[in-house]
């Protein structure tokens, strides 16, 4: 997500937590969502970095409906796949960066923004990070675990809790919203 002057947050958490419907309800807000599902990040002396990844968003037809966005000719995701993919703004070149600034953990529960440190933080990057099953090039662990704990020491992290009310989506959006708007 980028969220101006040249920064980016990005959402972790557990398969099916909400992720997506949570970007997606972010661009209805007004923020742009830099990708879906996948962050390349780039580590240099002056911090962790990302660029726009694949421009689209992966949206079932629940979270649109609650968005009010039409899937109307837009394609699944795979046939056998109730989602579909929301296109995102392809304007910007490749080449632009976003330093990564924030990190927000998103949970079920009852809302709550609260910051997450030390070994909390720590875990919650190694578990957002590449799995090894993924191919043996990125299966160095040594490595993974060096960019976990460089995250979770660069980036502020936050813990995003809250209820599971399609409803409410975009009232959540708009309260993540004024979160990423203050100051670190």
């Amino acid at each position: 997500m980028a969220i101006g002057n040249g920064e980016a947050a990005a959402l972790l958490g557990d398969s099916g937590v909400g992720k997506s419907t949570l970007a997606a309800s972010l661009r209805e807000v007004g923020l742009r969502p830099l990708c879906d599902d996948l962050l390349a990040i780039e580590f240099y002396d002056q911090g962790a970095w990302v660029r726009p990844g694949i421009p689209r968003i992966k949206l079932g037809p629940d979270g649109a409906a609650a968005l009010g966005i039409s899937l109307d000719g837009l394609p699944r995701v795979a046939p056998a796949i109730d989602k579909y993919q929301l296109p995102l703004d392809r304007s910007a070149p490749w080449e632009e960066r976003f330093r990564l600034t924030r990190l927000y953990r998103i949970d079920v529960g009852d809302f709550a923004v609260a910051p997450i440190r030390g070994q909390e933080a720590a875990m919650t990057m190694l578990d957002n990070l590449f799995r090894p099953a993924i191919g043996e090039e990125l299966a160095d662990d040594d490595r993974r675990f060096g960019q976990a704990m460089r995250l979770a020491r660069d980036c502020a992290t936050f813990r995003f809790s809250r209820p599971r009310a399609l409803g409410e989506a975009l009232t959540h959006a708009r309260a993540l919203a004024a979160h990423l708007a203050r100051p670190l």
